[in-house]
C-alpha cells in the first residue's frame, strides 16, 4: 500500500485518526462500566481489593483513551525536524538529534523506533522502557503503517538531517 505524502510540500502533518480513537475510548468506557457492574457482586475482601484495583486502573485508562479522542496525537515532520504533539506531552527533535529511525513489532504491532545521537540520561532510559512516547519511539495508529511512516521520517532525515 502505497502513501502520497511529499516532502517537497513540508512540513507534512499526520494526526492519528479520531474515529479509530473514539472507537477505543468507547470500548475502554463500557468495558470499564461492566468491569465495575461485577464488583457490585464480590463478597469478600481479598476479590473486592482486586476488582477496586482494576477500576481504577481501567478508570485511568478510560480517561485517557476519551481524552485521546478529543485531542488526536499528531506529528509535524519538517525541514527543522520532527515534532509530536501527543495528548498529554510534547516533543520536538531536530534531525540531527535522532542517529537510526527503524520498525520495532511486538506481539503483532509494529511502531517506529528512533535512536538518539547523544546517550539518554537515565530518567530518559527509564520512560524508554516503560513505553512513554518520544523517549525513542511513537505510538501506533498512524494513518500510515510502521513501515511506511519509517521510511518517510528516514527520507526526510536524509534530505533535511
Amino acid at each position: 500500500m502505497g502513501f502520497d505524502y511529499d516532502l517537497d510540500r513540508a512540513p507534512v502533518m499526520l494526526e492519528q485518526p479520531r474515529a479509530q480513537l473514539t472507537f477505543f475510548a468507547t470500548v475502554m468506557v463500557a468495558g470499564t462500566l461492566l468491569w465495575a457492574t461485577f464488583e457490585r457482586h464480590v463478597t469478600s475482601r481479598s476479590e473486592s481489593a482486586g476488582y477496586i484495583s482494576g477500576t481504577v486502573f481501567f478508570t485511568l485508562i478510560s480517561i485517557g483513551a476519551v481524552a485521546a479522542a478529543f485531542r488526536p496525537s499528531r506529528l509535524n515532520i519538517a525541514a527543522e525536524g520532527l515534532t509530536f504533539r501527543g495528548t498529554f506531552a510534547s516533543f520536538t527533535w531536530q534531525w540531527s538529534e535522532l542517529s537510526k529511525i527503524s520498525v520495532i513489532s511486538l506481539r503483532g504491532m509494529s511502531g517506529v523506533r528512533f535512536d538518539f545521537a547523544k546517550p539518554l540520561t537515565f530518567g530518559q532510559r527509564l520512560a524508554r522502557a516503560c513505553g512513554i512516547p518520544g523517549y525513542g519511539g511513537l505510538p501506533t495508529g498512524w494513518p500510515l503503517g510502521a513501515t511506511e511512516l519509517s521510511k518517510l521520517l528516514n527520507d526526510a532525515k536524509t534530505r533535511w538531517g
